[in-house]
This record gives C-alpha cells, sequence and structure tokens, in this order.
C-alpha cells in the first residue's frame, strides 16, 4: 500500500518542495497538501475515516486559522502514536508544551538530508 504523508504549511513553495524530495526519496508515495490548520485538522479526519496509510504529519507552526501547535494537539486526542513534525523557521518561539506534543522538530528550511532520514524511518517497509 502506497503510504500517505500529510503536509500543512501556508507557504506554497514548502509544499513544492517537501513533495519532490518525498517523491525522490520514497518512489510511490501520496503527499496530501493542505494550507491551515484548520484544513489540516479536516483533512486527517477525512484520511482516518478512509483508512488511509497515514503514516507521518508534517505541520508548519504560523499559519492562518489554526497553529501547528493547535493541529498537533488535537491529532495527539484521537492518536497518540501517530509520526507529527513540527516545522518552522524559529522553533524557539514555540511554547515548550506544544514542541513535547511532537514526534520530533524540523527547522525551516529544510535540511535535505534531515528530511530524507525521517521520510526513510516512518515511510519505509510501509
Amino acid at each position: 500500500m502506497v503510504p500517505t504523508i500529510l503536509y500543512v504549511d501556508d507557504v506554497e513553495q514548502f509544499h513544492l518542495l517537501f513533495t519532490q524530495v518525498a517523491k525522490t526519496v520514497l518512489g510511490e508515495v501520496t503527499v496530501v497538501s493542505v494550507y491551515d490548520g484548520e484544513q489540516g485538522i479536516s483533512k486527517y479526519n477525512t484520511l482516518r475515516a478512509e483508512g488511509a496509510p497515514l503514516k507521518v504529519v508534517f505541520t508548519d507552526y504560523n499559519m492562518p486559522n489554526k497553529n501547528g501547535g493547535q493541529l498537533i494537539k488535537e491529532i495527539r486526542e484521537k492518536d497518540k502514536d501517530l509520526a507529527i513534525y513540527l516545522c518552522s523557521a524559529d522553533l524557539g518561539a514555540v511554547p515548550l508544551e506544544e514542541l513535547q506534543m511532537a514526534t520530533g522538530l524540523l527547522d525551516k528550511p529544510f535540511n535535505k538530508q534531515e528530511l530524507e532520514a525521517i521520510l526513510r524511518a516512518h515511510c519505509n517497509g510501509q
């Protein structure tokens, strides 16, 4: 089954970069892109209801409508084990409680090798 990744960010260029890296590293992968935290929780709920093979969520922190910390909190209420990575150009500004809910943290712009390692860790062996 082809792994699914949910990518949540309000900046289009990061979607393009992320999708390119994911497809290069994993080959077959479904990257579902949404542009704010509200869309993120809605899409998460849809993917979950459809039984999609959701392997990992990557979310920006600073977004309109609902930030990444709020999104992670809502997902964690339903799924404590799903891998969720919080991405930000300023991780130091994110409250500690919200940082601790994430599986891991990614600085933006992305370190390509770090992103590749995370993708392989969560999506290989599907």
